[in-house]
């Protein structure tokens, strides 16, 4: 199933199997994504009502199903992405430690990152800066990251 989700910082491109989430991008990185606005199956009203408490403020506890496509490596940076929590950061020289690797490999396999949001890689950030967002280290991308760490920091206190 393909749908857009509107959001404050740009439409939302997402793909799912009715099970859980398998694709979650900021149009920009998606071609061609299908319009449709109106979630009809029971996962996808779901996955919009997330959404939508995220953007609102009042997020959810948990997160919907995700099945993310990618490296052993790569689904092993995401699942500690997972574990970051709403309103902090990690930088990526950090998690290399902890991951035993080098920040290039973080900020590849967060440049690869199926499924944003919920993967959250935007809470990877630089030794001094932001850093870049969805392989792009300036620009609207950077505004967006930006954005959502405002955003959670605002709701950190709230949670």
């Amino acid at each position: 199933m393909n749908l857009t989700f509107e959001s404050p910082v740009g439409q939302l491109s997402i793909q799912h199997n009715g099970k859980a989430i398998t694709a979650l991008q900021f149009e920009e990185q998606c071609v061609n994504a299908p319009y449709n606005p109106e979630p009809k199956d029971r996962f996808s009203k779901t996955l919009f009502a997330h959404l939508t408490a995220y953007f609102q403020g009042t997020p959810k506890r948990t997160i919907p199903p995700l099945l993310p496509t990618g490296t052993p490596f790569q689904k092993k940076v995401w699942l500690c992405l997972t574990q970051i929590k709403m309103g902090e950061t990690i930088t990526y020289g950090r998690l290399a430690l902890e991951l035993h690797t080098h920040p290039r490999a973080i900020a590849s396999a967060c440049r690869s990152n199926p499924i944003v949001i919920f993967i959250p890689c935007h809470r990877v950030v630089a030794q001094k800066g932001c850093g870049g967002f969805m392989g792009s280290p300036t620009g609207h991308p950077v505004k967006i990251k930006a954005w959502l760490l405002l955003h959670e920091k605002t709701l950190q206190g709230n949670l």
